[in-house]
């Protein structure tokens, strides 16, 4: 387990009770349109985006929710940003944020995205197609096994290193609206490499059941796993996003932890 770290003073304390924030927490306050603006002034979806979004809000409810733009801009910038060759997403629905992850790998990298009802591929597929990205997509009708976490294709030259890390995942987005995401969370991670990043989406459900009940046990098992660096984000119904460390990063970050119960004589 990861070492606890010190609470700040007055973190235990809950908003609203007349006292002052703690001194490290910043609070910023958005009025409603203010709030809009700064979502709505984020890149702006591209006309392959626009089609899909609009196409599937013509689906007939209820059903899964449609991944915020602004989400899916992240998960962009999170592909880009690591360099991410190989992609395994768990839940594609009708292809957004696969549509936004494939935005965001280099050439010759891939996303391979996992849906157990295959009925949305069409739209999905379309939508990819409009985007010019799917050589970039390896889709799956149905939910990842314990021998399909690598099933990418390979679609271009690997820069050179061993083949054990060239199988390495390099980004991970958990969002199967399923309750199996512990289950996903012990086959993906040991193949996810040192600064490889793990993205569970839907982390605060709107309703008490058995999927929430197994997301909080994924939650608590980042938080606790002294191989992950995380930070939970509250955007849309919430998303935590993990880093791995090296090896490197784990021992630094023991050392760097004060384990005492008290302070120091």
């Amino acid at each position: 387990m990861r070492p606890t770290r010190p609470l700040a003073p007055g973190a235990a304390q809950r908003p609203g009770s007349g006292s002052r924030p703690p001194q490290d927490v910043r609070l910023l306050s958005l009025v409603p349109p203010a709030y809009r603006s700064l979502i709505l002034d984020s890149t702006p979806p591209t006309p392959a985006q626009r089609w899909l979004a609009d196409r599937t809000q013509d689906l007939p409810a209820p059903g899964p929710v449609l991944i915020p733009h602004g989400e899916a801009t992240l998960l962009t910038l999170l592909a880009a940003s690591c360099n991410a060759r190989r992609i395994v997403e768990v839940g594609t629905f009708t292809g957004y944020a696969t549509l936004a992850l494939a935005m965001g790998v280099p050439p010759g990298g891939q996303v391979v995205s996992w849906e157990d009802v295959p009925d949305w591929a069409l739209i999905a597929t379309e939508a990819w197609t409009r985007a010019g990205v799917t050589d970039r997509i390896d889709f799956h009708g149905r939910c990842p096994g314990s021998a399909d976490y690598r099933g990418a294709r390979d679609t271009g030259p690997a820069p050179r290193r061993g083949a054990e890390e060239d199988r390495r995942l390099d980004l991970v987005v958990v969002d199967s609206g399923r309750v199996e995401y512990h289950t996903y969370w012990n086959l993906l991670v040991p193949h996810v490499r040192p600064g490889g990043i793990f993205v569970v989406r839907f982390a605060r459900p709107p309703a008490p059941g058995p999927a929430t009940l197994s997301l909080q046990d994924v939650v608590s098992r980042v938080r606790g796993d002294d191989r992950m660096q995380d930070m939970s984000l509250p955007y849309a119904r919430g998303l935590v996003v993990a880093r791995k460390l090296s090896d490197e990063d784990v021992m630094s970050e023991f050392a760097g932890t004060d384990r005492s119960d008290g302070p120091a004589d």
